[in-house]
């Protein structure tokens, strides 16, 4: 190959070079920051999970009632860091993080709720319960889940929320009414049903309003019973009511 050639070629093959590499530093650094991101969200749960079990661990004893926030049917507990509990039987059933936790990477949405499917399983069984709703506070930076113990197609009042901040920490859950309805064995009434038997009994009348169900869901104090909301708009203006009717189950 003469030098003429070779003067031609050797800028070629350099530029090529040049370009090669640089495409194997971009997907060097990419999977670096792709290992490190999931490397810190692992590290994030596993300290989260273990600070969720040392908050479940807490004994009423080692806490102090809150006077001001507490009252005849609502106990409220509070710790040395003024973290607020809420407790049933020795358990604890709620929880509301008053520390300002240090600085760390905030996560995706997707790792959040991840995270939360994880807090969940150390909370209760999470078997036992379905997601329903999920909501992010612009205002706090927070992410609310709600998961719903249900009885057949219906929601019951055994709910167990979560919220975690952008940077995965846990600022607060509850479960008031764990494992209620476990034990609930009803004849299940149709979603027709129940609807005719809440316009039977709402105060609002089909004459001058327009009426329909926004949400059933099952609860039980002294029996089981379906708690129906509606929603009334008046048929000769644009006002409109909403009403709350209970329907008795059948066992």
């Amino acid at each position: 190959m003469n030098n003429s050639k070779l003067k031609k070629i050797i800028p070629l093959f350099l530029a090529v070079f040049t370009l090669t590499g640089i495409g194997f530093k971009i997907t060097y650094d990419s999977k670096s920051e792709s290992v490190y991101a999931e490397t810190i969200f692992q590290s994030k749960i596993a300290s989260e999970t273990e600070e969720l079990q040392k908050i479940m661990g807490v004994e009423s004893s080692e806490l102090e009632v809150n006077q001001q926030l507490s009252s005849e049917e609502n106990v409220v507990y509070e710790d040395k860091d003024n973290n607020l509990y809420e407790v049933q039987d020795e358990e604890i059933t709620s929880f509301f993080s008053m520390e300002e936790d240090a600085n760390s990477p905030e996560l995706s949405e997707e790792q959040i709720k991840a995270m939360a499917e994880e807090y969940l399983d150390t909370l209760a069984k999470a078997d036992k319960y379905v997601l329903y709703n999920e909501k992010y506070n612009k205002y706090t930076e927070t992410y609310r889940y709600y998961y719903y113990y249900y009885l057949g197609e219906y929601k019951t009042t055994d709910v167990v929320y979560i919220e975690i901040d952008k940077n995965g920490n846990i600022k607060s859950f509850a479960k008031p009414q764990e494992g209620v309805f476990e034990n609930v064995n009803i004849k299940l009434l149709s979603k027709e049903e129940i609807e005719t038997r809440a316009l039977e009994n709402t105060y609002y009348n089909r004459e001058a309003f327009n009426i329909h169900v926004t949400d059933i869901i099952i609860e039980k104090e002294e029996s089981v019973k379906y708690r129906v909301s509606l929603e009334c708009k008046e048929l000769n203006s644009d006002m409109v009511y909403t009403d709350v009717v209970y329907v008795k189950a059948e066992g």
